[in-house]
């Protein structure tokens, strides 16, 4: 029996089998448009800037920095929501912008569970597709510690993501990691971004 009847059929199988290799936003989940998942670290990765600092900043990680499996699965992250929440009156222009992240009941459990300490956060990492988007600290909510990087609460069906804390700059940041590229495209392709304004 032959498996190819003809060249024509040949080359619509390799193809399909080269577009699923070179196209990274697809095959990868349910909706077959793109995977993104939060994953924790074996161990803290010590600041960029900072290492010594009791305030959390900017770290790097390489792929065996994470943690074997998903700490949220890509099937729990039902939609992100971007809105402006504090434009300068004079001139309109942007100065804070608020994104969260519906979840199910159950990963705000998953984070509380955590038990993160009032000091200092928990990093994270958010993969895209198997690409590092960007990383993060889970904080407390009830904490009164700040951090200088990108922090994370859990609360009601949300996680809601912080440039920094407090958030107090009142120039617009054009280079802010949430706004990343991997992460935007590929929560478009799968209908999960939307824009509260």
């Amino acid at each position: 029996m032959k498996i190819f009847d003809n060249f024509n059929s040949m080359y619509k199988v390799l193809t399909f089998v080269f577009m699923m290799a070179y196209c990274p936003c697809y095959a990868q989940n349910s909706t077959g448009l793109g995977r993104i998942e939060f994953y924790l670290l074996k161990r803290h990765v010590p600041n960029v800037s900072r290492a010594t600092s009791a305030i959390e900043d900017l770290f790097k990680i390489e792929p065996a920095n994470l943690e074997d499996t998903a700490f949220i699965k890509d099937s729990e992250l039902k939609l992100m929501t971007k809105t402006d929440t504090l434009r300068n009156p004079a001139n309109n222009q942007l100065i804070q912008e608020e994104y969260w992240f519906t979840v199910p009941e159950a990963v705000v459990k998953r984070i509380y569970n955590l038990n993160i300490p009032l000091c200092c956060g928990r990093q994270f990492v958010i993969v895209v597709n198997g690409n590092v988007s960007y990383t993060g600290y889970f904080w407390n909510i009830v904490s009164s510690f700040g951090s200088d990087w990108i922090t994370a609460f859990a609360y009601g069906n949300t996680i809601k993501i912080l440039r920094k804390l407090p958030d107090y700059d009142d120039i617009p940041h054009l280079n802010d990691p949430r706004n990343e590229p991997l992460l935007i495209d590929c929560l478009k392709a799968t209908k999960r971004y939307s824009t509260g304004n």
